[in-house]
């Protein structure tokens, strides 16, 4: 069809001049990921014009129009706004660079930051080109914009030695020849935005280096972008996953990142692209959602807590400064994401934590709405609970593996409780075609199964358990047990609910089944007469009156089930990070159990060894200085008119040896 050489209605678009003409094979649309991300481009189009090329931002990453359904698609604003902005037509093929003419834009630039959800926001585009046109992607349609990742300066003003690294490999290369590298001062770009107008104009000056084209090889990208973006293919990502995070170990060890967009790259396959870039984002969608076997985090808890050890508050802090301060110690970007892990982490009402590690002191929500009564996080506070530390002995601080960012020390890959967490508050996670659920355990048992197998016993059977909880917990096979809440019958016309299942919140309850039983609907007549409310914080108090009649009905019926006060608590989701870092799919509590107690026996065992070896450290120091003094005070060593060369020399001639305790740290 004609393409419109002019666009309205379609917010935010800054459309070039040529786009829909005849030259429009020559104009470059570059898309953006949000509003900041634009403005940086705005900077660059100072120096490259309008007249070829246009910006637009997406408000949100796009649609997985792979697995979303046609009516999806068609409401869909982003997909209809992008086909609109390119002149794209379902349908219709583009086999050559002439069936390009027929677009308003003859090239797309991707322009995203340069971390996991940039990743996923291009992924998502290839995703939407190749379902609906697969062989535009064979067509030198689509670039991306890469920034560089570290910039190393020395100097100032006109004589400033400046040097640019795209991939933390160049840069880690670069410090290992450079012996003077300390002398630079080092920057690391977070994203776009972390550029300077300058520095944005000086990338649109070189667009040759900064625009990456993506390249189609054949049948291996087709396959690795519907791998990618196809729900059926979630063990094969999950496996490749685990292949990824280990080869990327391996690389470490060996002093590189594994980085796809490395010196001088001209371009990548979109391959490499799902196996090397996108799959940081699969692997940032687990760390999120999925808790360690070890001590029951996820990435933004593990955060969490270690910006409290490490800054040891005394005093209680409001929830909004704790976040900034997780924020600034652990190189996370999005503090107003850790509001809910904070007040999570907090929670003692019936159903959330068994062992609540943050004290709450204020409304950190209640069983009635399920988190969503939580105060604002300037007005409620919190500080470490005194068991915390018991749990999370401060001996086994200096066993941890701490990350970095940068050249900033961060939080451990995981922390090493005396007891597993995991099972002692569970765990609830989902994600793009995954979740994992982790019963919460009565730590009292959990502790005492721990002594059994210390004895060489097995551990006996756990099954689920909320503190407070005063409904019962059945056993239906090894997967499966039935949550029952608790209902007493008080007169021929009057039933007392006091316990509900315990992941349905107070409520919830009242408006999905009570409102429903006493109003009725065409299928089915009113049950109750009336109900009424006498809750207080952590318990449920319903009074339901109905007629005799109806009394008899339900009873025959069974109340649990007429008024629904069961519910089926599966144990087939159990996925965590076992201790080497693998996503792992546990069958039983016991697999949990048994896995835990092994890696922190052997932390046992390399505790014992630290801190033997700091004693024999010390003990050594004590002998040398012990030995120094007695040969000063018997006048075998003078040292009065010693020089500090000479004396240090005197000292190795008569075998002291070098500080026993600095040389142990650093070993």
């Amino acid at each position: 069809g004609n393409k419109p050489t002019r666009l309205m209605g379609i917010l935010k678009l800054e459309d070039a001049h040529l786009a829909g003409t005849s030259e429009s094979i020559d104009c470059t649309l570059f898309l953006t990921e949000g509003d900041s991300v634009k403005a940086v481009v705005v900077s660059g189009l100072e120096k490259i014009g309008y007249d070829k090329n246009g910006v637009f931002p997406l408000g949100r990453k796009l649609l997985n129009v792979r697995v979303a359904t046609s009516e999806q698609i068609a409401k869909n604003l982003e997909v209809n706004n992008l086909m609109k902005i390119l002149g794209l037509e379902y349908g219709k093929k583009y086999d050559t660079v002439e069936d390009l003419k027929s677009l308003r834009y003859g090239r797309l630039v991707i322009m995203t930051d340069p971390d996991p959800d940039g990743a996923q926001f291009k992924g998502l585009i290839i995703n939407f080109l190749h379902y609906n046109w697969p062989s535009l992607l064979r067509l030198p349609f689509l670039q991306q914009f890469v920034i560089p990742i570290v910039k190393a300066t020395k100097g100032i003003g006109e004589l400033a030695e400046s040097l640019t690294f795209y991939s933390l490999d160049e840069f880690e290369q670069w410090k290992t020849q450079t012996e003077n590298w300390r002398h630079y001062h080092i920057k690391h770009y977070k994203g776009l935005e972390t550029l300077r107008k300058e520095e944005v104009k000086e990338c649109f000056s070189n667009l040759q280096r900064h625009q990456i084209d993506f390249r189609h090889g054949g049948d291996d990208d087709d396959r690795a972008i519907s791998m990618a973006f196809n729900n059926k293919h979630l063990e094969e990502w999950r496996y490749r996953l685990n292949v990824w995070k280990n080869a990327c170990k391996d690389l470490r060890q060996l002093g590189f990142s594994g980085d796809l967009y490395a010196k001088d790259i001209k371009e990548v396959s979109y391959h490499d692209f799902v196996k090397k870039d996108l799959i940081r984002f699969r692997n940032m969608e687990y760390v999120r959602s999925v808790p360690s076997i070890m001590d029951g985090f996820n990435e933004r808890q593990r955060k969490t807590l270690y910006t409290c050890i490490k800054r040891d508050y005394k005093e209680e802090i409001n929830v909004a400064q704790l976040a900034v301060s997780v924020a600034e110690n652990c190189a996370y970007y999005q503090p107003d994401l850790l509001i809910g892990t904070i007040t999570g982490l907090a929670q003692d009402f019936v159903g959330s934590n068994n062992i609540n590690l943050l004290i709450p002191n204020g409304q950190f929500a209640s069983r009635h709405l399920e988190s969503k009564d939580v105060g604002s996080p300037d007005y409620i506070f919190t500080m470490m609970s005194k068991i915390t530390r018991k749990i999370f002995h401060p001996r086994d601080d200096p066993l941890l593996k701490y990350r970095t960012d940068g050249n900033q020390s961060i939080e451990p890959e995981y922390f090493a409780p005396i007891i597993p967490m995991v099972l002692v508050n569970g765990a609830n996670g989902i994600g793009t075609g995954f979740k994992t659920k982790i019963p919460k355990q009565n730590p009292r048992e959990i502790i005492e199964n721990l002594k059994r197998m210390l004895n060489g016993e097995k551990p006996n059977p756990m099954d689920p358990w909320f503190k407070g909880y005063r409904g019962t917990v059945e056993r239906i096979d090894q997967l499966n047990f039935v949550i029952s809440g608790e209902l007493a019958v008080l007169s021929p016309t009057t039933i007392e609910i006091t316990e509900l299942p315990v992941d349905v919140p107070t409520e919830n309850y009242k408006k999905s089944v009570l409102e429903k039983l006493l109003c009725g609907s065409e299928e089915c007549p009113p049950i109750i007469t009336d109900y009424q409310e006498h809750h207080t914080d952590n318990n449920v108090r319903f009074v339901v009156t109905m007629t005799e009649k109806m009394m008899q009905q339900v009873e025959s019926e069974g109340f649990h089930r007429a008024f629904k006060l069961q519910s089926v608590y599966s144990l087939r989701s159990m996925l965590l990070y076992d201790s080497n870092g693998s996503l792992k799919t546990y069958n039983s509590v016991d697999d949990i159990m048994n896995e835990f107690y092994e890696v922190r026996l052997e932390l046992y065992r390399k505790r014992r060894d630290y801190f033997s070896g700091k004693v024999e450290a010390l003990r050594a120091r004590l002998v040398n200085q012990n030995n120094f003094l007695t040969e000063i005070s018997s006048k075998v060593l003078i040292v009065d008119s010693e020089k500090f060369d000479v004396l240090l020399e005197e000292l190795r001639r008569r075998n002291y040896a070098p500080d026993p305790l600095i040389a142990w740290e650093k070993k």
